[in-house]
């Protein structure tokens, strides 16, 4: 979390957080899920690495993530 905050600074846009440690959620979907709930005008984007794209159609509800959020691939 730390390298994260120092990567986006004080972006008023973006909140770093370790809400599955709070919430006891697991799974991508279910953390997804509730923050859409608590935050229904917020636009999430879900980033991930473009290594992870290859493995997207293994993850637990993967094609439910697609119609909850934008996904965002990125170079590591």
């Amino acid at each position: 979390m730390d390298l994260c905050r120092h990567m986006v600074g004080n972006h008023p846009r973006i909140i770093i957080s370790d809400i599955e440690n709070r919430t006891g959620t697991v799974r991508t979907v279910e953390t997804l899920t509730r923050l859409k709930k608590s935050f229904p005008a917020t636009d999430f984007i879900l980033l991930a690495g473009t290594d992870l794209a290859f493995q997207l159609h293994r993850w637990h509800r993967w094609k439910e993530l697609g119609r909850l959020t934008r996904i965002v691939f990125i170079g590591r």
